[in-house]
Formats: structure tokens, sequence, C-alpha cells
């Protein structure tokens, strides 16, 4: 059965920026989706329903100071903090500390996240990060078992010099190796013109036709 809805689990943007302009899927997100965190922090902001990063008093920017005081959120260069959480999360596009409407939407989506956890079927959950599978497995396989067992998980090790089809592992989890080399000479893709500049790595990944291919054939086709 296809899903109706795919779900990031982070561990960047990378998974949203697919299901966002690949799979024209609109409405509420995930916390993960447009954020940094490791996947051990997925797991444990989980396991902790989600209250400390929803805790205003935790909120702090990259240098420890909080980040209220900046009152402004920037990325990418010229020194700026990032706003995120103690409990391990980094906001690159949002300030939720600072911004009543972007903690308002980071609260609908803790939600929502929640309400897709207790849904036995019908949901397909995306990772991606930047290291390999066994350096991760056991919290991997955590974050599996809070995962509805009749719902697919798709973990894809990013940028680590090999491309490889998706295959099911004896953890339930779907695993696969991305790597689109020099993405700055890749196209932007729609609605954007160009090539993709220095820092859109995520985009890049996210909207690759090697990504798509990789989310096709686990969630959409029989792998």
């Amino acid at each position: 059965m296809n899903p109706t809805r795919l779900v990031s689990l982070g561990t960047s943007c990378i998974s949203g920026v697919q299901i966002k302009f690949i799979r024209n899927q609109t409405g509420l997100v995930s916390p993960f989706t447009w954020s940094l965190c490791p996947v051990e922090k997925v797991l444990s902001i989980i396991k902790d329903d989600f209250n400390t990063i929803l805790d205003k008093d935790e909120y702090v920017t990259t240098d420890g100071r909080p980040s209220w005081r900046d009152g402004i959120n920037q990325v990418g260069g010229g020194g700026y903090s990032m706003p995120g959480s103690t409990c391990g999360i980094e906001f690159p596009h949002s300030n939720p500390a600072h911004n009543e409407d972007d903690y308002a939407k980071l609260k609908a989506q803790c939600t929502y996240i929640k309400e897709c956890l207790s849904q036995p079927c019908d949901i397909g959950y995306m990772l991606t990060m930047f290291h390999d599978y066994k350096s991760k497995r056991e919290t991997l396989i955590s974050i599996r078992e809070i995962i509805p067992k009749d719902c697919k998980l798709l973990v894809s090790q990013v940028n680590i010099g090999e491309n490889s089809e998706p295959e099911l592992n004896d953890d339930n989890i779907y695993v696969t190796s991305l790597d689109i080399g020099d993405y700055t000479k890749r196209s932007a893709g729609r609605n954007q013109p160009g090539l993709l500049r220095k820092g859109e790595r995520a985009r890049g990944y996210g909207i690759s036709p090697e990504y798509t291919k990789i989310v096709d054939t686990v969630f959409f086709e029989e792998c």
C-alpha cells in the first residue's frame, strides 16, 4: 500500500525538500522537516514526548546565548548564531524563541507528528544523515521500534562517496546511499532558474533524480 503522506525525521532539510518540491505535499510537517538535528536527538525528542523542544526556557543559540537576545535568525555565515534548543535541535529557517508565529507552528508540528506516530499505517518515514548506517544502527533501531510496524522507514546515508539501491535490512529499515557530487553544478529546479548556489546542498540532494528514484522505489513501487 502506498503511503498517503511522507514524514521527515530529519536530520537535515533534504527529505523536506523532496516532500515539498517533488511530492507536492502541503499542510503540516514534522518539527524535524526544516531543522538540523542529530539522529540521537531525534530519538530523544520523540521519547521526551516533545516537551523540551516546546520549552522556551530551553531555547539557546549555538554559542549558548539565549536566541531572543539576537532577535534575528540568520543562516550561512556572517557570524550569526542559529536558534535552537538544549534538546539538540537547531532551527535554520525559523526562530520559535523570538517569533510567536514560529512557536505556534512548531507546537502544531509536534502535535502533527505525534498523531502520525499513532496511526498504524498509510505514512512513510524518511531520514537522511551524513553518517554511515552502522555507526548509528542502535539509535535507528530504536526509532524504527517507535514507528508503527506497518509503516516503512527509509534511511539515506548522504555524501559518503557512493550511491546504492535501497534495500530492506534485518532491522526492517530501508537503507540506501546517496551522493550527487558537486551540487553547485546541478540545476536549481523549477521556479528557480540557473544552478544551485553554495549553501543550497539540501535542495540539491532533495530534488535530485537520484533521491527521487529512491523514494519512488521504497514507497511507490514494489521494492
